[in-house]
């Protein structure tokens, strides 16, 4: 049985592999823990090949939150702080200044959002940036707010929006193939 985080993990490792190195359940320390994805940009920046992901650096963080394991502050804030230590020291290169952090989320996390509203600035239409509580900027990608101009990540992401959306999104699918 496989679950939400897998398919994620899975169908954002085949967008990304193109023109990055991937790294799945990227192993945080010497500790059991791991964050979902670590996207290393390759021999072309990022940012060239993503619309939505611009502010991709060379190391970058991707934790996935879905419909059935959303963002819990409590849990989620500590996780945020040692998946950003553990890459930074043990990526040879990795630095505050060339790293990003993301949490891409199928519901808005409205609780962190309100918590850190003083810090919090929307960048673009369903992507937020958050400064000040970890050592990276947070980036949060929500999913069901992301508009249609994303082509290429539209098709990767609106599959873990939540079920009004999700229908939406695949309804519009089958008219545009049919």
């Amino acid at each position: 049985d496989i679950g939400f985080d897998e398919i994620f993990k899975n169908m954002m490792a085949d967008y990304f592999k193109p023109f990055a190195k991937v790294i799945t359940n990227y192993e945080i320390l010497a500790l059991p823990k791991t964050t979902d994805l670590l996207i290393i940009e390759a021999d072309m920046p990022i940012s060239e090949n993503v619309k939505l992901f611009t502010y991709f650096k060379k190391f970058n963080i991707i934790e996935f939150k879905s419909i059935v394991d959303p963002f819990r502050i409590n849990r989620d804030l500590f996780k945020i702080g040692s998946y950003i230590g553990g890459v930074l020291s043990r990526e040879k290169g990795a630095q505050i200044e060339n790293a990003t952090f993301t949490i891409v989320t199928s519901k808005k996390p409205k609780k962190l959002l309100k918590k850190y509203q003083n810090n919090v600035q929307e960048i673009q239409k369903g992507v937020y940036i958050i400064i000040g509580f970890a050592l990276l900027p947070v980036y949060i990608v929500v999913i069901e707010d992301i508009g249609l101009g994303y082509e290429k990540e539209i098709k990767v992401l609106k599959e873990f929006t939540t079920k009004k959306d999700r229908n939406a999104f695949l309804q519009g699918i089958v008219k545009k193939y049919k």
